[in-house]
């Protein structure tokens, strides 16, 4: 299935994986930490407001217990996540990107065709535009994170993780992507011109003590009566 099929399925999806997510689920805080090193903005649609080199922190929300849409299918997982209670924010250079999203989708590639047969842990925010936060006249369509390991021994089934896997579990690639236009080049939820791109390489140093259990995106909390823990940068 081709990966933009796989968004715009997902996106119908979704609502899905929400009505079946249980009351009482176990949820799981990440705090995500990278340095942007691309900006693709050849139009100036953010007038330089953004800057390769700026850190960049995202947090996010994710239920353990909600539904994978492609249930039938083992290579692929997704859990769509209902904002609240999950939730997803992106702050940099001083902006706060995604207070306004209703979902996005927690995705899991085991061995999965989608991506040649590697192992992906990708989140997803898609077709839900919203107005960039401080700038005027520019619109977000997606933001999305990829972490990519290509020997496929990050994962062994499809379900979603309910601890934190290493970081060196995706020494392939690793990164943020945040993406969207000005308003005159918006039609719908799509861009069809005046786009800009922002990259950002997630950036991982293992607790010291604890080396492979470092949290999967940075700094991570277990919620839900499960005892507290934080992995410091």
């Amino acid at each position: 299935m081709p990966y933009r099929r796989l968004i715009t399925l997902s996106v119908f999806c979704v609502a899905l994986a929400i009505a079946s997510s249980p009351a009482g689920a176990v949820l799981v805080d990440v705090e995500v930490r990278a340095v942007v090193t691309v900006v693709d903005d050849v139009g100036g649609v953010l007038g330089g407001a953004i800057v390769v080199d700026d850190d960049l922190v995202a947090s996010l929300t994710y239920e353990t217990s909600v539904s994978d849409v492609f249930d039938a299918d083992p290579t692929i997982g997704l859990y769509g996540q209902p904002v609240p209670p999950g939730a997803f924010e992106v702050e940099v250079a001083g902006f706060t990107l995604g207070t306004s999203i209703s979902t996005y989708s927690l995705i899991v590639y085991d061995d999965s065709p989608v991506f040649g047969g590697h192992d992906v842990l990708s989140l997803l925010q898609e077709a839900f535009s919203y107005p960039f936060p401080g700038i005027a006249g520019v619109t977000i369509v997606s933001v999305t994170i990829n972490m990519v390991d290509e020997s496929s021994t990050a994962f062994s089934d499809d379900g979603i993780p309910a601890g934190p896997p290493s970081h060196l579990d995706f020494p392939n690639n690793r990164m943020l992507s945040i993406n969207g236009c000005a308003d005159t080049g918006l039609d719908g939820n799509f861009c069809t011109s005046e786009k800009f791109r922002i990259g950002a390489e997630i950036n991982f140093v293992p607790e010291p003590a604890t080396g492979a259990a470092a949290a999967l995106l940075g700094l991570l909390v277990l919620r839900g009566g499960r005892e507290r823990s934080v992995r410091r940068r």
